[in-house]
């Protein structure tokens, strides 16, 4: 479906679909009263999870079919499931056990289809954002166990002949920083947006690369080496355009005070300070 008008005061959604066909599948929802779990996406293609939803049967002058969410709609159904493909899967599993096996590869081209649609699950929403990975979830709950002000999704910027949308923007000692995560070191393409993102906005960005956990491991003589900080998290600041100035930095922290530097030296440990091992367990 697509959003047409959304009545903030009334907290009603008005959607329509381009086939009219929707109404039959509609007038049953509402009838058998079906709770809808609402996402909305915005020209900067964010998603927001708006929550639980019921179609009132009701429709405005543009046809479009009206959506209640208001606030007694999301504590009736507060104790509802939260929909996932692996549920979808299961459902499909259990329909495919009472009908032929031509039916049942029906349902899986559909639940396929459905997947294709979109790359959202329930373990990519905090907070009712819906991210769209759940390494983005990962570094969103590590800025909030830092305590670290951040905006998901914060700018989009053309690129190329597209366009690029960083993964978040974070705020360290009033100082605004452009946050783009990768799960291992970049692709010299990442690398080129990230300058992109610096040069035409003027602000620092880092690219963080590597799972949410401890960059560095200390080796006591006799245990195994195991390495365990090898895909620890680590980063590339870009202060400039130019390629060569960037330098490489790690989360680090002075008391609870967190803040993205490089060890002086070895026995510089500020980058395993108390804050810092809390959020990355």
């Amino acid at each position: 479906m697509m959003c047409n008008f959304y009545d903030v005061d009334d907290k009603k959604l008005h959607t329509f679909k381009k086939s009219d066909d929707v109404d039959l599948m509609i007038q049953e929802a509402v009838q058998k009263r079906y709770p809808l779990r609402i996402c909305c996406q915005n020209e900067k293609k964010v998603k927001m999870d708006m929550g639980w939803g019921v179609f009132t049967g009701n429709k405005d002058a543009k046809r479009r079919h009206e959506i209640d969410m208001s606030d007694e709609i999301q504590k009736e159904f507060e104790e509802e499931e939260y929909p996932s493909f692996e549920k979808m899967k299961n459902d499909i599993s259990r329909k495919r056990n009472r009908q032929d096996e031509g039916s049942g590869k029906g349902g899986e081209r559909e639940l396929e289809a459905c997947m294709k649609l979109s790359k959202t699950s329930p373990s990519h929403v905090h907070n009712g954002y819906v991210y769209d990975s759940y390494l983005e979830v990962t570094h969103a709950r590590f800025y909030d166990s830092l305590g670290v002000k951040y905006t998901p999704h914060p700018i989009c910027i053309p690129f190329e002949n597209s366009h690029y949308t960083p993964d978040f923007e974070i705020v360290l000692d009033g100082s605004v920083f452009l946050v783009e995560i990768k799960p291992c070191f970049p692709y010299m393409r990442e690398i080129e947006k990230c300058l992109s993102l610096q040069e035409q906005t003027g602000k620092h960005v880092v690219l963080f690369y590597g799972e949410v956990k401890p960059p560095f491991s200390e080796h006591k003589k006799g245990e195994e080496r195991s390495y365990p900080h090898s895909t620890g998290l680590r980063g590339i600041l870009f202060t400039s355009k130019d390629w060569t100035e960037r330098r490489d930095v790690v989360w680090m922290a002075e008391g609870k005070r967190p803040f993205l530097g490089y060890p002086s030296d070895t026995k510089d440990k500020r980058w395993k300070g108390e804050v810092l091992v809390k959020a990355y367990s």
